[in-house]
C-alpha cells in the first residue's frame, strides 16, 4: 500500500547516481548540449541547485558520516574513536593530508 511504501521509505537512505550522456549517437568527443540540459532537467539538478542555493545543503548527522567515510582511513582506525564530531574532524585532517601526499 501507499501507507508501507512511505513507511519504508522514511527507514531508508536514497542514494542516486544521476549519468548524463553527452550526446544520443554515442560518437566520441561530441557534446550535444541540449540533449545534455534535457536530461539535467529531467533529474530535477536544478532544483537540488536551487536548493542548495537557498540554504537547505544536505548535511550528515558526524556518525553517518563516519560511517560512510570511514574507509579513507581505514589504515589509522584509532582516529576514529572518540566523539563523532572530533572524529570526523580528524578524518578530514588526515583525508586532506593525503591529497597533499603527506601519509
Amino acid at each position: 500500500s501507499l501507507r508501507s511504501l512511505g513507511a519504508a521509505l522514511l527507514v531508508t537512505q536514497q542514494h542516486f547516481v544521476r549519468c548524463i550522456k553527452p550526446n544520443s549517437t554515442k560518437t566520441p568527443h561530441s557534446l550535444d548540449a541540449a540533449y545534455v540540459q534535457r536530461q539535467l532537467r529531467y533529474l530535477g539538478v536544478g532544483a537540488v541547485l536551487e536548493i542548495g542555493r537557498a540554504g537547505y545543503q544536505v548535511k550528515l548527522p558526524y556518525a553517518s558520516f563516519l560511517g560512510r567515510y570511514r574507509c579513507v582511513v581505514f589504515d589509522q582506525p584509532g582516529l576514529l574513536d572518540g566523539p563523532p564530531r572530533e572524529a570526523a574532524e580528524r578524518l578530514l585532517r588526515a583525508a586532506a593530508g593525503k591529497l597533499d601526499g603527506n601519509p
